[in-house]
């Protein structure tokens, strides 16, 4: 007799956005597009928007926890939003841009980094924060 195995579940993503954008600026998000990827096909089941009240749910990773997220795709982040996120269990792929919907089809199917690199105008690879050094 074959075993039977539940299908995987759905990977389940947060994007902050404006419009029908990725937010490029983390820290003053209020918007998402919270986003069910299917692991098998890949595609996008769902994806659908919701508004985060900060006064009724101080807690952002709290408040993507009970959407369901397991990560988050974004553009810029500050270090310690992203610690607070990955210290909450979420993953955090930063550095992306362009229509929210899209990077999440493009995510689905592989073809953005899962590790965060973000590129500076000139193509170079950034990998790490930098300060600018007074005199």
């Amino acid at each position: 007799m074959a075993r039977s195995t539940p299908p995987p579940k759905a990977t389940v993503v947060a994007l902050p956005v404006y419009g029908t954008r990725v937010l490029p600026r983390f820290g003053i998000a209020r918007e998402f597009l919270v986003a069910e990827v299917d692991p098998l096909a890949p595609a996008v089941r769902s994806a659908t928007r919701h508004a985060w009240d900060p006064c009724a749910a101080p807690s952002l990773p709290a408040w993507l926890h009970g959407l369901g997220a397991t990560g988050v795709i974004c553009g810029g982040i500050h270090p310690r939003f992203r610690v607070e996120l990955e210290t909450a269990d979420l993953w955090v792929l930063w550095g992306q841009q362009g229509d929210a919907e899209e990077v999440v089809r493009r995510w689905a199917r592989g073809e953005v980094s899962t590790r965060g690199d973000v590129y500076d105008c000139l193509g170079q690879q950034q990998r790490t924060c930098t300060r600018r050094r007074l005199p």
